[in-house]
């Protein structure tokens, strides 16, 4: 009986472990060595412009699969993009200084935007019923679509 209970605890416990980190071993390394929230912004831009131009190498190629890259791409991007929220609000908090990190954060998002935008104008039209037409991707977030 308890080793029963043992495996469907261990079971239960698959899906918790099997989730994938959204930054890599090498990325988790270089934000524990920075713990100023000045540099670790820049630090967070940078991994999430890797992801932007991992994402548009995935567009420009038809290959087979690559829908699910392209998924999981940009569930990293939006992590980062909510790491470094967090990383504000806590600096904010603390009342710590922000200005140069602020400052890569607002062109790197400029860049992301122009990027997304880019990508958004050459997707295909979608159309749910004859009358519904657009060519606003779902994913696209409302911001870069105005």
């Amino acid at each position: 009986m308890k080793t029963w209970l043992i495996v469907i605890c261990l079971l239960a416990t698959l899906p918790c472990a099997a989730q994938r980190d959204f930054l890599t071993a090498a990325e988790v390394d270089q934000l524990r060595e920075t713990q100023d929230p000045n540099l670790r912004l820049p630090l967070y831009i940078g991994f999430a412009k890797q992801r932007m131009t991992l994402l548009q190498q995935l567009i420009a190629k038809e290959k087979t699969g690559r829908s699910s890259m392209i998924h999981d791409v940009i569930g990293e991007y939006t992590q980062i993009i909510d790491a470094i929220d967090a990383v504000t609000d806590d600096a904010l908090r603390r009342r710590l200084p922000l200005d140069t990190g602020i400052k890569a954060v607002a062109e790197g998002e400029k860049e992301f935007l122009a990027a997304l935008n880019k990508i958004a104008e050459g997707q295909p039209r979608i159309c749910r019923s004859t009358n519904s037409c657009s060519t606003k991707p779902s994913w696209l977030p409302r911001t870069a679509w105005s």
